[in-house]
């Protein structure tokens, strides 16, 4: 527990489970501290479903009162669901986990969770966010219809409106800024985003992306660097988080991590060799260090697994080195 503790920069560690049975859940939740492995408490709650959110009101207020904490209210309005809809809640989880998956068919899945969620609740800022980052993804890596692009700044200034306190409205926001090439504009969305949520991981990411595109070599490496840390920390939840060894395996690549970048895109090639986003990232690695013959073999797997937005590898920088090269050539003709 100390070692995940330190790797996630915290000391106190809430660990627990959750079991449901009908509409009955129960849950167990200890409260930690890492640097002396004590408990400082552990509870039980037996609850109805529907009072899910109850329970974490509830959760919160041992938490705090047991660390001698007081919440501003602002902190108080940023810890508060959304949403009052437990079905809601459960298909917004269930899509940001098909969204951060990486097997084919995971983003229309993911669009079909949200747009589920906000059927059910139209007012649920967070499923418009996630919603955002699905219609961003179809139009870099399906469809370059710029009616994604409309449908993003949609889906993003809802949430926004909904919950401009939020560091997903704000990554959202930013993220449809970027797409639309409205440079400035996302970059204060993402540095809005991280103000309000320094831990949250996806608009140190765009934000990332962005400034490498756009040349911003100093900047694009310090925010490469803090997305490996997150990255690694996302990674010691989830060891299986295929998504997140290759985000951190690009951004090692970037530093001149040669031998770690490697061995974390590999690793993520066997949690997900169905995975067209995998391979594509493989891809760019392998380009970065002239590994010319494997990057196109991963470029023809990604394609295979669906991936076949020509105009994106057509304009990647990452592959410029692979321009002249008969294999990529007919690879393009093939799309």
């Amino acid at each position: 527990m100390s070692s995940i503790a330190g790797k996630l920069r915290v000391r106190y560690v809430l660990e627990g489970s959750v079991r449901r049975a009908g509409s009955r859940v129960r849950i167990t939740a200890q409260l930690i501290d890492a640097t002396s492995d004590s408990h400082l408490s552990s509870d039980t709650y037996d609850r109805e479903i529907e009072d899910i959110f109850e329970v974490q009101d509830e959760i919160s207020g041992h938490i705090f009162t047991e660390l001698k904490l007081t919440l501003s209210t602002e902190e108080e309005v940023a810890i508060q669901s959304t949403t009052d809809s437990v079905d809601a809640f459960d298909h917004y989880l269930r899509g940001r986990e098909q969204f951060h998956r990486t097997d084919p068919g995971h983003v229309e899945r993911a669009r079909h969770e949200f747009e589920k969620a906000i059927e059910i609740d139209p007012d649920y800022a967070l499923a418009w966010a996630g919603l955002t980052y699905v219609f961003v993804d179809t139009y870099w890596y399906a469809d370059r219809d710029p009616i994604y692009i409309d449908k993003a700044h949609e889906a993003s200034r809802k949430a926004v409106e909904l919950a401009p306190h939020l560091a997903e409205s704000h990554a959202a926001l930013g993220l449809s800024y970027r797409v639309a090439e409205e440079f400035d504009k996302a970059e204060t969305e993402f540095k809005k985003a991280i103000e309000l949520n320094p831990r949250l991981f996806e608009p140190i990411h765009f934000y990332a992306q962005m400034t490498r595109s756009l040349g911003q070599q100093s900047n694009a490496i310090r925010l490469a660097k803090e997305t490996v840390e997150r990255a690694g920390r996302a990674i010691d939840v989830n060891p299986k988080d295929a998504r997140a060894w290759i985000l951190g395996a690009g951004c090692l690549g970037k530093l001149g991590e040669k031998d770690r970048a490697f061995e974390w895109a590999e690793h993520s090639v066997s949690l997900s060799p169905e995975s067209a986003s995998t391979a594509y990232n493989y891809a760019c690695l392998l380009t970065r260090y002239g590994e010319v013959e494997r990057a196109i073999d991963q470029l023809e797997a990604a394609v295979r697994l669906g991936n076949r937005n020509k105009l994106y590898y057509q304009t990647d920088c990452d592959f410029d080195p692979l321009r002249d090269h008969p294999r990529f050539m007919r690879l393009l003709e093939s799309i």
